[in-house]
């Protein structure tokens, strides 16, 4: 569309300058009928006049991004909450929003992002430099020879409507130059009035993120250490080097995340036993206490924290529930640590819960501990009702009321967080892997073919069948 866009832009000032109306119109009906034709979910919208599944979902996920983009701007208006804060800012607004990831990079709208890193002012700015460059692309537009610099700058703004690529240094470069090259040719020079100060403002940038810079830069060096470590099987050299990048970069909670993680469940190593669950403890609740919405801190603080303080427990659950609702067995978890507690609160909504999260939990071999086993059939007749009000899944329902025994698993493995790193800058090396084990199942042909997909209830419905308000 982005392309469509640019092309029709050129046409127009090429042909519509000239007269030729019929020329420019049909340029722009091919150019638009070419945009459709070859991206398939607009293919698919036209020829049966409805989105796909994929569609539909990614619609879904689009408007998740650019709500919870609005409503970060509303809790921050003025500064927002800095650049680079939304993963870490997301996850606290994300309980009442459609799609099912619990998290994104960034909001895939520039108009969005900008809203909630930079707030009013940072709208203000960027409300600025587009009416500046409006006001030089229409004093160049009517030159022939700087038509393909205006329709790339159109293709640039109309891309950003659909994602934030800022992120990416190539994209940024590749629309400096452009905006660069329009200034000059606007003006006329290549010398600013104001060029005295550049070398003097450059100089105080430079300084200001000279620390700042120079510890994020070694505490990569640390972590890429780390995986030289994990490569060569070191698991005392992998967290020596970890503890040293968390240390240089206490603020980043990725260092401190794949630290816990390994303490608690001694991944990457296979077969490594657990080296300090208690130390994981003492750094997942230092995470907790610097941002209370990061969800990997509080689920796995919850899992840890079961056995030994499960009122402690039960509130991280509740917590990591509300950022993260379709995290795997976080209902569970929630249950678990109700029961254990001796909380007034039911265990049954929260099992219910997870039981439409996951509809294959119903038949979960879990159901063999004798303390959840008494709430077995409240909880699923509890899920059978809920998706009954809503006209949901109707055969599954049926089967909720008549489910059979629980039955056996294949494998047991814990979740490995894969885009976690991407979340917060590191995308290379293993992802963390969370506390607890899950259960691929060993469900009978008949039960496999009426239950809906993971995730086929809303977030917002999980907390409302739970009893946590989204």
């Amino acid at each position: 569309l982005a392309l469509a866009a640019a092309v029709i832009v050129a046409g127009g000032l090429h042909f519509l300058r000239r007269g030729r109306l019929l020329l420019f119109a049909g340029l722009a009906f091919v150019a638009l009928a070419v945009a459709v034709l070859t991206n398939q979910r607009l293919r698919d919208l036209v020829l049966t006049g409805a989105w796909s599944a994929a569609a539909s979902e990614s619609n879904a996920q689009r408007a998740a991004m650019i709500r919870g983009g609005l409503a970060l701007f509303a809790e921050r208006p003025f500064l927002g909450w800095g650049p680079g804060a939304v993963p870490h800012a997301f996850p606290g607004v994300r309980a009442d929003l459609p799609g099912t990831p619990d998290n994104y990079l960034h909001l895939h709208n520039t108009p969005a992002q900008t809203a909630a890193t930079l707030g009013g002012l940072g709208l203000l700015a960027l409300a600025a430099l587009l009416f500046a460059l409006a006001r030089r692309l229409i004093r160049v537009a009517t030159k022939p020879a700087l038509t393909p610099l205006v329709a790339a700058l159109v293709c640039a703004g109309a891309l950003l409507l659909f994602d934030h690529p800022f992120a990416t240094p190539a994209f940024a470069l590749l629309a400096a130059l452009p905006v660069a090259v329009l200034g000059l040719v606007s003006t006329g020079s290549a010398r600013p009035p104001a060029r005295r100060l550049a070398w003097p403002a450059l100089a105080l940038v430079v300084a200001g993120l000279a620390w700042p810079v120079g510890r994020d830069l070694a505490a990569r060096a640390a972590w890429s250490a780390a995986l030289d470590a994990a490569a060569a099987d070191k698991p005392a050299d992998y967290a020596a080097s970890l503890r040293r990048a968390r240390d240089l970069a206490p603020a980043d909670p990725f260092y401190a995340d794949q630290l816990a993680s390994h303490l608690a469940t001694g991944n990457p190593f296979a077969g490594l036993e657990p080296p300090a669950p208690a130390e994981a403890v003492a750094i997942w609740k230092s995470v907790a206490d610097r941002n209370p919405a990061h969800e990997a801190a509080r689920y796995n603080l919850g899992w840890l924290l079961l056995a030994s303080d499960p009122a402690a427990a039960r509130e991280h659950f509740a917590a990591a529930a509300r950022l993260a609702p379709a995290r795997a067995e976080v209902w569970l978890g929630l249950a678990l640590a109700r029961l254990r507690s001796g909380s007034a609160d039911s265990p049954v909504p929260a099992l219910a819960a997870e039981v439409l999260l996951d509809p294959a939990f119903g038949w979960s071999p879990r159901w063999h501990d004798a303390v959840l086993a008494p709430h077995r059939g409240e909880a699923l007749a509890r899920a059978a009702d809920f998706l009954a009000e809503r006209n949901l899944a109707p055969l599954y329902a049926a089967w909720l009321r008549n489910p059979g025994p629980p039955v056996d698993y294949v494998s047991a493995y814990r979740r490995a967080r894969t885009g976690h790193g991407v979340l917060y800058g590191h995308p290379d090396g293993p992802a963390p892997a969370d506390v607890n084990v899950l259960l691929e199942l060993d469900l009978p042909r008949g039960v496999a073919a009426v239950l809906p997909p993971r995730g086929f209830v809303a977030p917002a419905d999980l907390l409302r069948c739970a009893g946590l308000a989204p």
